[in-house]
Formats: C-alpha cells, structure tokens, sequence
C-alpha cells in the first residue's frame, strides 16, 4: 500500500523494509489485484438500467423536471508529480502541474466511471470524448429519454443537460 499511497519505488519499500526485491514485487501485485477488485465492485451504478428514480428527486421541489436525471458528469483536477520533460502539458489553467479526470456520479454520491491520465492541459471535452470513443463499451451511456447534469465544458445534447449560457 506504501508503493500507492506515497508513491514510492520497489527500491525505496526494499530499503525500507529490508526485504527481497521478489517479496515486495509479489506483494504489490496482491495488493493491486485487491484494487483492481475494489474498484470493479464500486466504481458501477448502483441499477445499471436506471429503472428508477431516485428518492432525493421524488421531493415536489425536483418532480417530474428532474425524474430522468441519473447523475453528473464533471472533471477534476489532481495535483500530480511529473517528470520536467512533460511539466509543460500537465501544467492546468492555473499553473498547476495536473491530470485532468473524468467522474460520473450517481444522487448517492457514488462513482460509476472514472477516466484519469490525461494531462492537465487538456480540455474538459477531449477527456469526455476519449470516454466514449475509446473506452464506449464501459462508459455508462444514458438510456434514451434520461440524461446527465453536466458543467459548461460539455456538450448540451440528448443525454447531457448543461446549463443555460444567458
């Protein structure tokens, strides 16, 4: 977990814990299979059909403008560390070096999809646009006639509800 959570190399656990460079590599491969597990158990719609609605947009403040919403997409910014050759396209709007990720949450505040890696330089769009090109087969498209909240940089289209410029 050390070699996750900090980041630290095999090297450094080595040094650190005074064991066989065989006996770290197997742990860390245990311990990202667990991961692996964890986030495929998690990171999914709790109804993957969306057959109902959820109990937050039931209120009389919500019913019947919000009874086909079933989440939110938005990006993120995380801080990351990156090698000076490639500083310059991570570094964000506000001269943070930075991934841009993609999260699409459900009313129970529950990830359903996550895209992270691309560098922070990279528009909002393009990230959304990867999501369903390349990764379209687990991408949790919205069932016809249901949609997403989403923030200005994305696109307002069938599926997607961004809000009103003007």
């Amino acid at each position: 977990m050390w070699i996750v959570g900090a980041p630290q190399s095999v090297r450094q656990v080595e040094d650190c814990f005074t064991r066989s460079l065989a006996t770290i590599v197997s742990k860390f491969d245990e311990v990202l299979d667990v991961l692996i597990q964890l986030a495929t158990d998690i990171v999914r719609p709790k109804d993957p059909h969306f057959t109902t609605i959820h109990k937050k947009l039931l209120s009389p403040k919500y019913t019947p403008y919000l009874d086909n919403c079933i989440g939110a997409i938005d990006g993120t910014h995380i801080q990351v560390v990156v090698p000076n050759a490639t500083a310059v396209q991570h570094r964000n709007r506000h001269k943070e070096r930075s991934q841009n990720v993609l999260c699409i949450c459900d009313f129970d505040m529950r990830f359903t999809f996550v895209l992270a890696g691309w560098p922070g330089s990279v528009h909002d769009m393009r990230v959304f646009s990867d999501a369903q090109n390349r990764l379209g087969h687990k991408f949790p498209w919205p069932p016809e006639e249901m949609f997403y909240f989403v923030d200005s940089g994305y696109p307002n289209r069938p599926g997607y509800l961004a809000p009103y410029k003007g």
